[in-house]
């Protein structure tokens, strides 16, 4: 697997991860009177994963709001561990501007060639 595949593949597969994860999580707890809104974050996260898979920047811009609300929501005091529990959205947003920036730079220096 060279470079470009990895840089591809990488934020797709950690959006899987995240979203399948959040489907076990609420298969496994029981909110109780949030199970509704768990269910709603849960098809907010499918259709962002939907989103960054067929248009990368809008994805990944969604990736670090959703990251950057959980943070805000969690504790607005902005602790270590909301910025650890939040960090796989925001690096996942990363991975999905970084791939779209640097794959689309050597697209373009293939045309000029």
């Amino acid at each position: 697997m060279n470079t470009k595949e990895l840089l591809y593949w990488t934020p797709r597969g950690l959006a899987l991860f995240l979203t399948f994860f959040w489907l076990i999580v609420l298969f496994l707890y029981d909110f109780g009177s949030f199970t509704v809104a768990a269910m709603m974050i849960w098809f907010l996260l499918f259709l962002t994963l939907l989103l960054a898979w067929k248009n990368a920047p809008l994805g990944g811009n969604f990736y670090l709001l959703l990251g950057f609300l959980y943070l805000f929501f969690l504790n607005p005091s902005f602790s270590f561990f909301a910025l650890l529990s939040a960090s796989p959205f925001l690096i996942t947003g990363f991975l999905f501007l970084l791939s779209y920036l640097l794959l689309n730079k050597t697209k373009q220096r293939k045309k000029r060639k």
